[in-house]
């Protein structure tokens, strides 16, 4: 049985008891060591603390918000567009604040979806993108392409002239404004045949089952939002009002696309149309060289249009070199010539007129 009255100390020998003192002290040393270090280390916390404050809930969304952008560019870059138009459009809800991320957010999402062909609402991204930044000059060329896919080739020019005004040494632009003008003078030659998708020599009947079908087909409330649709819609109706009426029909076929402006300046092209055949007719009369009939009524007229003392009856007197034969004579002139008006000749002009008209009879009797 351990008695608790002998001493602690005689348990240990006194080598035992050397080393457990030798590790104490090791031990105090290590503490103060440490001590020390955590003294070094709370004041450099606190120099820290004082020159280095922790970042914002800005700055985390900031990070965020790049790293997102980034995302959706290398999902672009690997022609992934619909990934990119999801990581974009995340971007787009870390930060609201942030305008200028956001154009550019804005922009690339429409690039993705212009790839996808989505083009009304890569347009709507292009407003968004320009109504944070109105200087993002890359944007306008990029909406103009937009609408020149959907053929609203004036608003493709509106904006590539926007884009060119913001960047005038850029070739580029210049050749995509070209483009849209020609594309829009091609799209105001009308077929609307073609737009009807019958023959020329198709019937009646024919026009109006093919507007049914494609009034219903490209109706604006079975395809919402679609500029294009819409466009389609209005000229299937215009080509419709057009080809059912038989009178404009007949004045399309002989004049294209041209009579489309008679149509709208005359409320009855048949008759106003007759009209101006006629006065152009009548215009080019002016100039031709007269029938038979009207050489009779030249002898009333001189070169200039006014009136001559006679310039046919007189052709036998140029003949023979007579001045003779005044004003009043010239009609009484010309029958005496045909035989038994000589005395009305002479009448009319006193003189050597007569003269010469009764020489004349002479020879005329020989």
């Amino acid at each position: 049985m351990l008695n608790l009255t002998r001493p602690l100390r005689a348990m240990w020998s006194i080598p035992q008891l050397t080393e457990a003192q030798s590790q104490k002290d090791e031990a105090i040393r290590e503490l103060a060591i440490a001590k020390q270090q955590i003294l070094k280390l709370e004041s450099d916390l606190r120099l820290i603390r004082k020159h280095f404050k922790p970042k914002t809930d800005a700055e985390i969304r900031l990070e965020k918000l790049e790293e997102q952008k980034e995302a959706g560019n290398a999902a672009f870059s690997a022609n992934r567009f619909g990934e990119a138009c999801d990581l974009y459009t995340d971007a787009l809800d870390i930060d609201p604040d942030n305008k200028e991320i956001n154009a550019r957010l804005y922009a690339n999402r429409a690039a993705a979806r212009f790839q996808l062909g989505r083009y009304a609402e890569a347009i709507k991204d292009c407003d968004a993108a320009l109504k944070l930044d109105p200087n993002y000059t890359k944007v306008y060329a990029r909406r103009a392409q937009c609408h020149f896919n959907l053929e609203d080739f004036e608003d493709a020019i509106r904006d590539f002239e926007l884009a060119i005004e913001k960047d005038n040494g850029n070739r580029e632009y210049q050749q995509k404004l070209w483009e849209a003008k020609e594309a829009l003078k091609q799209s105001q030659i009308k077929d609307f045949y073609q737009v009807l998708d019958v023959a020329r020599n198709c019937s009646a009947a024919d026009i109006k089952r093919a507007y049914k079908r494609l009034a219903l087909q490209h109706h604006p409330d079975k395809n919402d939002g679609d500029h294009r649709a819409e466009a389609r819609f209005k000229m299937i109706g215009e080509a419709y009002t057009i080809l059912s009426n038989p009178r404009h029909r007949h004045l399309y076929d002989m004049f294209g696309d041209k009579a489309v402006g008679m149509f709208n300046h005359y409320e009855d092209p048949y008759g106003d149309m007759s009209n101006w055949a006629e006065n152009e007719r009548e215009e080019e009369r002016q100039y031709e060289w007269p029938d038979s009939d009207d050489y009779d009524n030249w002898g009333g007229h001189d070169w200039n249009g006014n009136a001559d003392s006679g310039w046919s009856n007189n052709w036998n007197n140029w003949n023979t070199g007579d001045g003779g034969g005044g004003g009043g004579g010239g009609g009484g002139g010309g029958g005496g010539g045909g035989g038994g008006g000589g005395g009305g000749g002479g009448a009319g002009g006193a003189g050597g007129g007569g003269k010469k008209k009764k020489k004349k009879k002479k020879k005329a009797g020989k």
